[in-house]
């Protein structure tokens, strides 16, 4: 799919991967429409998310490498949210022909001391979210007779750590010594692994390790 002239869904997208991903896809030419939460605080994290602040710089940002580019409130763990965020999309925007499931939280702890809440609520958003979002999106993409959804996550998810072993004061060791290239990825390396995913229009269903080599066996 040539991206230029065609829209599409970042989810998480105020700051961090999300940023990065929505940035290259403007830059390729995409329209974004940028997904947050737009709410800092959630009981069940250590650390904040993302405020309205944080998504409207990220939609000036986009704004300036000529693309349309709008901020849309959302919570990916409410059907009725993704529905909104799909019709506000293809109104602001005219359709949806990029889905990109980024939104995440992190919550890290052993199994004994790890809350019911904390584990349900990283299963709403990392789980179920992208669920709804492609529930929402893919009729609109029927429609089109095209469309990419890529989804986002980390690669814990294949590889797992012990206690002590990629907490705290390790993370950076094995972010950068535990990988071939020797450097942390960046928001920009996932961006990059958007677009081409965007683009290819004869891949599907594949995993695509964005990691360094750090998933190389």
């Amino acid at each position: 799919m040539e991206l230029k002239g065609k829209n599409a869904i970042v989810t998480g997208a105020a700051r961090g991967i999300g940023r990065g991903i929505a940035l290259k896809l403007a830059a390729a030419g995409a329209n974004v429409a940028l997904v947050d939460l737009g709410n800092p605080a959630d009981r069940a994290l250590t650390y904040n998310l993302a405020a309205q602040t944080d998504l409207l710089r990220t939609v000036e940002e986009a704004k300036a490498l000529g693309v349309k580019a709008v901020p849309i409130l959302a919570d990916v763990t409410r059907m009725a949210d993704c529905e909104s965020m799909a019709a506000e999309t293809v109104k602001q925007l005219g359709s949806i022909d990029v889905l990109v499931n980024n939104a995440g939280i992190i919550a890290v702890g052993l199994v004994a001391d790890f809350s019911e809440e904390q584990w349900d609520r990283v299963m709403a958003v990392n789980a179920k979210g992208p669920f709804l979002c492609a529930k929402a999106c893919i009729p609109h993409m029927v429609r089109n007779k095209e469309g990419a959804i890529i989804n986002t996550a980390s690669i814990a998810g294949k590889t797992g750590r012990g206690e002590g072993d990629g907490a705290g004061d390790n993370l950076n060791f094995i972010a950068t010594h535990g990988t071939y290239l020797r450097r942390e990825q960046t928001p920009d390396d996932i961006g990059e692994a958007v677009v081409y995913l965007s683009r290819a229009d004869n891949i599907t269903g594949i995993t695509l390790n964005v990691a360094g080599g750090a998933e190389v066996h």
